[in-house]
């Protein structure tokens, strides 16, 4: 099963962080917010976010 990790309204809070990655792949420690998932999971996520240079 494939999970979706999606950038709610509130990326802009996370500026500039986020300008060129989705905030699942930030790192917290020494996991990202993904690897996290992926382990608590036991499966593969994608990332769905919004379109900075559209």
């Amino acid at each position: 099963m494939n999970y979706i990790l999606f950038d709610s309204s509130n990326r802009s809070n996370l500026l500039p962080l986020v300008f060129t990655r989705p905030v699942a792949d930030l790192r917290f420690g020494i996991l990202t917010i993904r690897e996290k998932w992926e382990k608590y999971l036991g499966s593969k996520t994608s990332s769905l976010t919004e379109a900075i240079y559209s």
